[in-house]
């Protein structure tokens, strides 16, 4: 089998779906009668492929984010000690943090749905209604990662979020800035970076390959130049997987698409190099 022109413009489509706003009024409900939570107002939003509509599946559940801003979970050490002491004089110490905010958020929904919790997420079920909401619900703190802090006015810092992986191991990331970084670069490539990615997401189903996570797909098609882009469709997803297979030796110092974290490594969240190269060597065999 080799990849046709007509099935990569066939992969590249956007389904059309309602869910992200729907799972959006839902929560946001069950969040404004919650007594514990009315004070701290958290912002909810969206994530992942839905987020970045790169979503291969209209039916696909949505990554939503309930955030809460203060306190804050935060990264100082690339400010010099009086951008710190600024730091701490301005902010402080809060003893409410991750753990005491998730549990409120459960308990907001407990409420009026059925909470399960799962190593990150929280799912929503109500047994008596015939619709589910198709969410999982990442209750996280707001991450500030410091550049500088000369006064409360000219901070400068990269906005992320704080959660925990089965109550334990603290994960951060940046999905406001992958998304932003992920805008600019399908400007840049007048719309081709995630029309690829979507078609390489569904080429991935075709040839069932199980290794190869949807987010770093996005990372992996982000870091191939967008000269690679700027072609004919078909044309443009061979280049981009051709120049994917000569550059193998660049995979270990690429970054995630929000520009901060290795996607690859011994840290908690990396892909592996020999399934990220796997999956390429499965593309280019089908590229002709």
């Amino acid at each position: 089998m080799v990849f046709s022109d007509q099935q990569i413009r066939t992969w590249s489509q956007r389904p059309v779906s309602i869910l992200p706003q729907f799972t959006i009024d839902i929560v946001k409900e069950a969040l404004a009668d919650a007594p514990r939570l009315r004070w701290q107002n958290p912002e909810v939003f969206v994530q992942g492929s839905y987020a970045n509509r790169t979503h291969v599946d209209a039916l696909c559940d949505v990554d939503l984010v309930v955030q809460l801003s203060l306190p804050f979970e935060e990264d100082v050490t690339a400010l010099s000690s009086p951008e710190r002491e600024e730091f701490f004089e301005y902010y402080g110490h809060s003893d409410y943090g991750w753990e005491e905010f998730r549990e409120d958020v459960a308990a907001s929904f407990r409420r009026s749905f059925f909470v399960g919790e799962g190593k990150r997420c929280l799912t929503l079920q109500d047994w008596d209604a015939l619709w589910r909401v198709p969410a999982d619900i990442l209750p996280a703190l707001e991450f500030r990662r410091y550049e500088m802090f000369p006064s409360l006015l000219g901070e400068v810092h990269d906005e992320g979020v704080y959660f925990r992986a089965a109550m334990k191991y603290p994960i951060i990331n940046y999905p406001k800035l992958h998304l932003r970084r992920g805008n600019e670069k399908d400007r840049s490539t007048a719309g081709r970076f995630k029309e690829i990615v979507r078609a390489v997401k569904r080429a991935r189903s075709e040839l069932e390959f199980e290794g190869a996570p949807s987010y770093f797909i996005e990372c992996l098609l982000f870091n191939v130049p967008d000269a690679e882009y700027r072609a004919d469709l078909g044309a443009a997803f061979r280049q981009v997987v051709d120049w994917l297979a000569r550059n193998r030796r660049k995979l270990e110092a690429m970054r995630c698409q929000n520009g901060i974290i290795p996607m690859f490594g011994d840290h908690y969240e990396a892909w592996s190099t020999t399934e990220a190269d796997a999956f390429i060597t499965a593309l280019a065999e089908e590229c002709g």
